[in-house]
């Protein structure tokens, strides 16, 4: 294989000396200086050209991401505020929790679909047979923004196909 590599490299040197020898010094010069420049404008657009490029996008992503950063920072107190708010509504007693649950249930519409909804000696359990587990999590998620926050909940997904996204749950909430 490095005998093949050799003849190949000394036969291109022959054709390059037949090529070149004839040629007179001034030309010879001008083929020099042109080679010259086509080395840099190769260098230039292959290897600074992409870098370049790089280095411009990559300043672009960090400007991105140090604005977004100050958005983030300028949210945090108005976030602060809005959880300090959401947690002022405080639930004195298991009868106060069962009618904000009712209410919450009535307003997501999912006063129909409960099993049952009973007083316990620590707060609410509510049971449903089968409700659409989308609207459940919202519904849980909307009574935690207003303070309300779940004890135990169980949710059994329904096997049926033709009751795809459908859930069995029980969920405890507790009063202080």
């Amino acid at each position: 294989m490095w005998l093949q590599i050799e003849q190949m490299l000394t036969s291109l040197k022959f054709r390059f000396n037949q090529f070149w020898l004839p040629l007179a010094q001034r030309e010879k010069n001008l083929l020099s200086a042109l080679a010259v420049f086509l080395v840099w404008v190769l260098l230039y657009a292959f290897l600074w050209l992409p870098m370049q490029h790089s280095q411009t996008q990559a300043e672009q992503k960090l400007h991105a991401a140090q604005q977004q950063w100050q958005w983030l920072q300028q949210q945090i107190p108005a976030w602060q505020k809005r959880a300090g708010d959401s947690q002022s509504v405080q639930v004195q007693d298991r009868n106060q929790l069962m009618s904000m649950v009712q209410s919450s249930l009535r307003q997501m519409n999912l006063h129909q679909q409960i099993s049952s909804i009973d007083l316990t000696n620590k707060g609410v359990k509510v049971v449903f047979k089968d409700v659409a587990a989308s609207r459940l999590f919202q519904w849980l998620a909307t009574l935690e923004q207003q303070g309300v926050s779940s004890d135990k909940v169980q949710i059994t997904p329904n096997s049926e196909a033709a009751k795809q996204g459908f859930a069995a749950a029980q969920i405890d909430f507790v009063s202080p």
